[in-house]
């Protein structure tokens, strides 16, 4: 449920994360859907961000 939460709540603000990174080019996963390696590590209430 945590999960569920805090996926919708980055999803919901990608613009800020835009705005803040300059970017347009963001994408919002669920860590089971990630194939990155930090995505292990990424808990309900703190997500495994990874910036390229």
């Amino acid at each position: 449920m945590a999960t569920a939460r805090s996926l919708t709540a980055l999803k919901k603000n990608l613009h800020v994360i835009k705005e803040t990174f300059g970017t347009e080019k963001v994408a919002v996963f669920a860590a089971e859907e990630s194939k990155e390696p930090k995505a292990n590590v990424a808990m309900p209430g703190k997500p495994a961000i990874v910036i390229k």
